[in-house]
């Protein structure tokens, strides 16, 4: 059961309080004012630190639990950074899969922390390994294709084609033009054009010869007496 030695009940309150103005700050505020993500992921951030401060002093778990519970935690999130997206794993200088994982992992570990509060520890502990796997999980499925507004991210699905795929995919889609046929007067009057140009320096030779025999002859009738 989630209680302490005593036998007493886990303060949920101080974490659903914490759960729920996170919940607001980190995706409540950037839909209605989206300038304001910073503040968003420095809320989410903060929510996160005060539901684990909750968990390991305050929420009256058995301390094998609390730090059961922490370690798992743990351990999940460096299990799932290996099968990130390489966008997501060096997205803001490595830090982007935390600045968003942390957040979720939160929320899903108070909604976890209330749905089995009556629940025996083997049910408690698989139902924990299953809400760390799909928080953190969560992000291995997506990819972010930059930021938006605000300095949000775009996020898509990871198989889904990228932006540069779909422009290639576009441009090879596109029907090329095809080589014209010349036609027969075409190629006619090009034949002609080689010839006239292959005999025209013969003409000129013949023509300059022509020109000094007749140079030639007038030379000679005017030195006759």
């Amino acid at each position: 059961m989630g209680t302490d030695p005593s036998g007493a009940p886990l303060r949920l309150w101080p974490a659903v309080t914490a759960a729920v103005l996170m919940t607001l700050l980190r995706w409540g505020v950037p839909a209605v004012v989206p300038e304001a993500a910073m503040v968003a992921v420095l809320s989410g951030l903060a929510g996160g630190a005060v539901i684990l401060v909750w968990w390991l002093c305050f929420s009256r778990a058995a301390w094998v639990e609390r730090l059961g519970a922490t370690a798992l935690m743990a351990v999940g999130l460096v299990a799932t950074r290996p099968v990130l997206h390489e966008s997501i794993q060096n997205g803001m200088m490595g830090m982007m899969f935390f600045i968003y994982v942390i957040p979720i992992l939160s929320l899903a570990f108070v909604i976890w922390a209330v749905a089995s509060r009556r629940l025996g520890h083997p049910a408690r502990l698989a139902t924990l390994v299953a809400a760390i796997v799909i928080a953190c999980g969560s992000l291995a499925l997506v990819r972010t294709d930059g930021l938006v507004g605000g300095g949000g991210s775009q996020f898509a699905w990871r198989w889904t084609p990228t932006a540069e795929e779909r422009l290639l995919a576009r441009a090879d889609d596109e029907p090329r033009p095809l080589a014209t046929t010349p036609s027969p007067a075409g190629l006619t009057q090009a034949a002609s054009t080689a010839a006239d140009d292959v005999a025209s320096p013969w003409r000129r030779i013949r023509s300059s010869t022509g020109s000094r025999r007749a140079c030639r002859s007038t030379a000679r009738w005017r030195r006759r007496p």
